[in-house]
């Protein structure tokens, strides 16, 4: 079943934009007014804006689409879903941010948003593969083998061995061990 597109008000650009449920934005049909200075030619005067489809930005480093609402002649980048969710789910509530529940940053229908806790967008990501967890996070030393190994270690071979055999912490050891990093690996 094919959804229908509903359009809403952007929130703060009432009149100027809306969103769609779809994940897209549009800019309304509208009135400019130009002030043109005497020494750029004299009179001042109005133009007529079509309003259109706004093309989105991929452009942003952190991977989410953008776009620029402009309001009072001052433009603003704004993401896609942060504007697509406030739109359709309301103000977002303190301390939360804008997940998607599929975990597909490109996916800015207002079925896929929602508000959620940092620490379950940060499951969410987990869950989709995307988090930056064990050999994912650029800052991890070892291997998934490697801390399986460690954890698989009797505890009669010394901390400061496998501190030494793997080029590591005794602390980053002793965390293994407890179970306090690499929490999403499984033995």
């Amino acid at each position: 079943m094919v959804e229908d597109e509903e359009w809403r008000a952007v929130p703060g650009y009432e009149g100027l934009y809306e969103a769609s449920s779809k994940g897209r934005v549009r800019s309304l049909d509208r009135e400019l007014f130009v002030a043109r200075s005497r020494r750029n030619g004299g009179s001042s005067y109005r133009r007529q804006l079509k309003g259109r489809v706004l093309t989105l930005n991929s452009t942003l480093s952190n991977g989410y689409l953008g776009i620029n609402l402009s309001l009072n002649g001052k433009g603003k980048m704004q993401t896609v879903h942060v504007v697509v969710c406030a739109t359709f789910h309301g103000p977002r509530p303190p301390g939360m941010v804008v997940a998607h529940t599929d975990g597909n940053k490109l996916n800015n229908a207002a079925s896929n948003l929602r508000y959620a806790t940092y620490k379950e967008n940060a499951a969410d990501a987990v869950k989709h593969g995307a988090g930056n967890a064990g050999t994912s996070n650029g800052q991890a030393k070892l291997s998934e083998a490697e801390v399986r190994a460690i954890r698989r270690a009797p505890d009669s071979i010394e901390v400061k061995a496998l501190a030494a055999k793997y080029q590591v912490t005794t602390s980053c050891i002793r965390l293994i061990r407890f179970g306090d990093r690499w929490k999403s690996l499984e033995l």
